[in-house]
């Protein structure tokens, strides 16, 4: 998956929940809703730790396996 796939979800889940990127971001206790903007443009990766914070905030499921 590339990032810019990942920020397509993180983005269309966000929204489904009705929430805003400074929603998202507070809940993620950032200061700034930035680092979500960038996430959600494919501009900006994430570390297994702050993807797994987005997840859970998102209801998410994180499921790593063997490509195929």
């Amino acid at each position: 998956m590339t990032k810019e796939e990942l920020g397509i979800i993180i983005k269309n889940r966000r929204i489904e929940l009705g929430l805003t990127q400074i929603q998202l971001a507070k809940k993620l206790g950032l200061a700034t809703h930035n680092n979500i903007l960038e996430v959600e443009k494919g501009r900006r990766g994430l570390s297994f730790d702050s993807l797994n914070r987005i997840c859970e905030a998102l209801d998410l499921g994180l499921k790593i396996t063997n490509k195929e």
